[in-house]
């Protein structure tokens, strides 16, 4: 918490003290435990204007792995406050999305009240999963550039909380010859499958009849 901004620190505690947020943290174990926050993110304006629908595909092999939860902040009376979708192995966790209850009207209280139970829930979070061994926690991504406002603004958001900016690669890598050739091998047969006809007409020509 030393290296969290001091603003940051003031709303985990506001959020702790005055507000009462809870939090809680459930292991997803099938796709139906993605119905209430697929409903929520969906309907968000980041959706609809950035992200796109909630991909069930992409989280499912998560999902197979016992590697994803949800973490969500609640209010006083058990209203859910705010969600957050954690990816995790052994020694690394990463938060994969975050998204609020829809409301048709969020006034300048409620959006203060939602951010101080994001700060909060993160901070318990990370507390939560260090005492089960994790050394990292990954906000998933760092927006590089300067026009994005909303990006920047989840940048200073990220910030306040502490870290560093670190850069990583996702790729694959070939490191032996078998690797290569069979790698080789199903890129030629799916390419394959891309050019085979689909619908193949067999057509009967009378011995008799000319063909071109």
């Amino acid at each position: 918490m030393a290296d969290m901004e001091p603003r940051t620190v003031a709303k985990i505690k506001t959020a702790a003290e005055e507000d009462k947020c809870s939090c809680e943290w459930r292991e997803i174990t099938d796709a139906k435990g993605l119905d209430e926050i697929e409903l929520m993110w969906n309907q968000s304006i980041e959706a609809k204007r950035r992200w796109g629908k909630l991909n069930r595909d992409w989280l499912s092999k998560m999902i197979a792995a016992h590697a994803f939860e949800l973490a969500a902040a609640r209010d006083p009376s058990g209203a859910l406050v705010v969600f957050a979708g954690i990816f995790r192995d052994k020694h690394c966790v990463q938060q994969l999305m975050s998204v609020s209850p829809p409301r048709s009207a969020l006034v300048p209280a409620v959006r203060a009240r939602t951010n101080r139970a994001s700060c909060f829930l993160l901070w318990k979070t990370m507390l939560r999963f260090k005492e089960q061994g994790a050394r990292y926690f990954d906000f998933g991504g760092w927006y590089p550039g300067t026009e994005d406002i909303q990006l920047l603004g989840a940048n200073a958001f990220k910030k306040s909380l502490g870290g560093k900016v670190v850069r990583e690669f996702e790729c694959e890598q070939i490191v032996t010859l078998k690797g290569w050739l069979l790698l080789t091998a199903a890129r030629l047969i799916a390419r394959a499958k891309e050019f085979r006809p689909k619908d193949t007409t067999v057509l009967e020509v009378h011995p008799n009849e000319a063909t071109a």
